[in-house]
C-alpha cells in the first residue's frame, strides 16, 4: 500500500493498493474532498483505537 500525504499539512489524502488480482484500488480520505460533508454521509464510523485486540493464535 502506498500512502499519499498533503505537502502543506501532512494529512493522509489517499492510499493506493495493488490487489492480488492485478486490479489497483484506492482509499480516499473523504474529509479532504472540498464541498463534501463526510459526516453527513450514511456511513459507520469505526474507532480502531477502541477495538479490542485479537487473541494471539
Amino acid at each position: 500500500m502506498r500512502h499519499y500525504f498533503c505537502k502543506t499539512c501532512g494529512i493522509s489524502i489517499y492510499s493506493a493498493v495493488a490487489g492480488e488480482d492485478g486490479k489497483d484500488r484506492y482509499r480516499v480520505n473523504l474529509g479532504c474532498v472540498e464541498g463534501l460533508d463526510a459526516l453527513a454521509l450514511d456511513i459507520t464510523i469505526v474507532d480502531g483505537k477502541s477495538l479490542p485486540l485479537a487473541d494471539a493464535p
